[in-house]
């Protein structure tokens, strides 16, 4: 009988240690699951819409007071016209929302533009809006006046360009500060419209001396412009305003979503490695409890 309670004792003890063993290896593999759901999904970061330009009611400027909303998706931005006949209103979204239509309102009354909404895009549009009331309209007689044709003048063979826009600011390449020597090049529909080259690292031009010019013709105005750093595409764009001088950091090659995927594979691995220390630690654990008997 002594024999038999000895050797239960003994199967127990094995059993229990066992047991422990068992628990480590699952408290690893849960340590490394928590791991990855909170740095495998990311929250992707977005900058706001900006939207600027002018804005009628009844054909007349807007007065001071006006309310504008600017809706997307299921999020509702105000602004309060504070210049007569001005607006200019930033909308926030996130990636859910890239090219959902952006809809306005006057005073409530639903606006004769829309827009894609694109993080950190820029747009320039004018709203007009008309209410229940019927406009005035100035009455012509109906008398046909002679009209003596006059030659057309001679066709003018150019047409006079709008003023450039100008740009500045810093620029990156893969988190880092851009070489000297890198070329920065501007592009409306695949077209180049400007280009300058890196003269002190980490800037592509000053604002005082230097600008990256882009010349666009009469056609391109309101039309986005594209970036590229060494070929690379830019992570911002713009909106080609004649006259316009505008400071933007650009940045190509180190997309948010990219660093954040890095950064939850890195903690992948050492979830994993974790788990492998574990179980090793453990072997030798039981290893050396075998010995001493």
């Amino acid at each position: 009988m002594w024999m038999s309670l000895k050797k239960g004792r003994e199967m127990k003890g094995r059993g229990g240690k066992k047991g422990k063993y068992m628990v480590a290896v699952f408290v690893g593999l849960l340590m490394m699951v928590c791991v990855v759901n909170v740095f495998a999904q990311p929250a992707i970061p977005t900058f706001p819409c900006f939207i600027e330009g002018n804005v009628t009611i009844n054909g007349k400027e807007a007065p001071v007071g006006t309310e504008i909303k600017a809706i997307v998706g299921d999020k509702e931005h105000v602004y309060e016209v504070k210049e007569k006949g001005k607006f200019s209103i930033s909308v926030e979204g996130d990636m859910t929302d890239k090219g959902k239509i952006i809809t306005f309102f006057v005073n409530g009354i639903r606006a004769d533009k829309t827009l894609e909404w694109r993080s950190g895009a820029t747009y320039n549009i004018d709203l007009a809006v008309f209410t229940n009331e019927t406009p005035l309209v100035e009455q012509t007689p109906t008398i046909t006046p002679t009209i003596t044709p006059t030659p057309s003048p001679e066709t003018v063979g150019f047409e006079i360009p709008p003023l450039p826009a100008s740009f500045y600011g810093n620029v990156t390449m893969y988190g880092e500060k851009a070489e000297v020597g890198t070329i920065v090049r501007a592009y409306i529909e695949g077209r180049e419209v400007g280009n300058i080259t890196v003269k002190e690292k980490g800037v592509y031009a000053d604002g005082f001396n230097t600008y990256l010019v882009v010349q666009g013709t009469r056609d391109d105005i309101g039309k986005q412009i594209n970036f590229t750093v060494n070929g690379l595409e830019a992570n911002q764009t713009a909106i080609y305003i004649p006259g316009e001088i505008r400071k933007m950091d650009l940045s190509a090659g180190d997309s948010a979503g990219e660093q954040h995927v890095e950064t939850a594979t890195e903690w992948l691995i050492i979830g994993i490695l974790l788990v492998v220390v574990l179980v090793v630690a453990f072997a030798c654990l039981r290893l050396k409890v075998r010995r001493r008997r």
